[in-house]
């Protein structure tokens, strides 16, 4: 009797089976993608980053000393009034 059910039921089981693999692998797939974007967004913004910052380093290094100083206090006053 058992033996009998399950003949019948073993093409559904085994279905059910490959539906929750295939969910399964298509949720991985989905995270291992989400996880390579996430880091290209990152690497592409710490390279931005640093294209700011080598600007900034640049612009500094062709001031003098007396507009440095100017620059550090027109910006220290800025940030302190908000």
């Amino acid at each position: 009797m058992i033996a009998a059910l399950l003949s019948q039921i073993w093409p559904y089981l085994l279905a059910a089976v490959g539906a929750v693999a295939a969910v399964l692998g298509f949720g991985a797939a989905q995270r291992a993608t989400g996880r390579k974007q996430e880091q290209a967004n990152r690497l592409q913004e710490a390279q931005e980053a640093r294209r700011k910052a080598d600007e900034v380093a640049d612009k500094i290094a062709t001031l003098d000393d007396r507009a440095v100083i100017d620059a550090a206090r027109k910006w220290v006053r800025d940030t302190s009034d908000e």
